[in-house]
């Protein structure tokens, strides 16, 4: 009998410059999408962006994944689900798509 390993990570991260799609949220009939563009290198999020995770990471000077939009905007890992472009027009699938801008703070 074969081995059942993957030959592969199945939630392996896209490289930089690997297409990406970043979705905010959905449910089973909607997906609120933020977009999709490509995988640039790593960065500290900036002070716009919201959530305890991106908070921590600030505070820390920890880089985490950076997401630029086809739109020029960018979206960091803490603040969305992301993953290979194919993987979430596949997830999709016939759902309604709501394109959606994210979420920042207004504070500086």
């Amino acid at each position: 009998m074969k081995s059942l390993k993957p030959t592969k990570m199945l939630f392996e991260s896209p490289k930089v410059g690997s297409r990406v799609g970043a979705v905010l949220s959905a449910d089973d009939e909607v997906v609120r999408l933020l977009g999709y563009g490509v995988r640039v290198e790593d960065s500290v999020p900036s002070s716009s962006v919201m959530g305890v995770a991106a908070t921590d990471a600030r505070n820390k000077q920890m880089k985490v994944p950076c997401l630029r939009l086809e739109d020029g905007g960018h979206v960091w890992g803490p603040e969305c689900f992301w993953a290979a472009e194919k993987s979430v027009r596949n997830w999709i699938g016939e759902r309604r798509v709501l394109l959606v801008a994210p979420r920042r703070s207004t504070r500086h």
